[in-house]
């Protein structure tokens, strides 16, 4: 039997799939972007940080949606 969801659900789950996808290329785009002004340690630690969020959410948002 499949769940019926109203419109504001399906904008808010299409929605947090697009920040997941927004932290985790942020993060992949940080790691590899050599930014003049940023120390290397820097900007590697603040892009394993935005991957990591992004695997969180991405986590918390299926786990309570059951795809």
């Amino acid at each position: 039997m499949s769940v019926r969801r109203t419109g504001a659900q399906r904008i808010s789950f299409i929605l947090n799939i697009f920040m997941v996808l927004a932290y985790g290329l942020g993060g992949i785009a940080l790691f590899f972007w050599k930014i003049p002004s940023i120390p290397d340690q820097n900007r590697k630690i603040a892009s394993g940080i935005l991957i990591l969020y992004a695997v969180f959410r991405a986590f918390r948002l299926f786990r309570t949606k059951k795809i």
